[in-house]
C-alpha cells in the first residue's frame, strides 16, 4: 500500500528549491533519481522517502529541519549558492554532497 503524500513537504520543497537556485536536474543528480521523479515530490504526486531529506536538504544548503517548517515559513540563510549555467548542455553543477556546505542556525547568531 501506498503512504499518503504530505503535501506542506512537497509545497516547502518547492519553496526550498527555488530559494537554492537549484533545477530539478541538479537535485535529481545529487539524489541519485530521475527528474521526473523530483517533479512528482515537487508537485506531490508521490511520497517522498525520509532517507532522501537530509540528502535532498544537503543538496539545497539547508538543514533538514528546513523541510519540516510550514509553507511561508521564513527562508533559511544559504551558506552557498550555486550559480545558474549558462550554457544547458555544460557538464552538470558537481557538489560533493557528503561535506555539508552551510553552517548550523546556532553559529549565525552572535554569542
Amino acid at each position: 500500500m501506498h503512504e499518503p503524500v504530505d503535501q506542506n513537504l512537497a509545497y516547502r520543497l518547492r519553496e526550498l528549491r527555488a530559494h537554492s537556485n537549484i533545477s530539478l536536474t541538479e537535485l535529481a543528480g545529487a539524489l541519485g533519481v530521475t527528474r521526473e521523479t523530483i517533479s512528482r515530490y515537487v508537485h506531490g504526486k508521490s511520497h517522498i522517502p525520509s532517507e532522501r531529506l537530509g540528502t535532498m536538504a544537503r543538496a539545497m544548503h539547508c538543514e533538514e529541519r528546513d523541510l519540516y517548517m510550514p509553507p511561508g515559513s521564513p527562508l533559511p540563510r544559504l551558506r552557498f549558492r550555486p550559480a545558474r549555467r549558462q550554457n544547458p548542455q555544460s557538464s552538470p553543477y558537481k557538489v560533493d554532497f557528503s561535506i555539508p556546505h552551510y553552517l548550523p542556525v546556532s553559529a549565525d547568531e552572535p554569542a
